[in-house]
């Protein structure tokens, strides 16, 4: 997953870069834009990338804990349903 994010955080950075360059080398009146949105994306998007990353870390380790407290209860109990102490 950490390099899913990272690919596509480098492919979005690198596309919006490209861009402002293109369009500044052709005199585009779009061209202060873009450099301000990329500007902008600079800082952006790697914070973005960062948050979904740390999300997907507190998902993935709440749900291993939720299967380990699962697992657990199913060892101390009895197949008829009753808890063994």
């Amino acid at each position: 997953m950490k390099r899913i994010i990272a690919f596509a955080g480098i492919i979005i950075l690198v596309g919006l870069y490209l861009l402002t360059f293109i369009s500044a080398l052709m005199s585009s009146p779009q061209a202060n834009k873009l450099f301000w949105a990329s500007a902008f994306s600079t800082v952006v998007v790697p914070v973005v990338m960062f948050v979904l990353l740390s999300l997907h870390k507190f998902v993935v380790k709440g749900r291993d804990e939720l299967i380990a407290n699962a697992t657990k209860e199913n060892e101390n109990s009895d197949p008829d349903g009753t808890e063994v102490k």
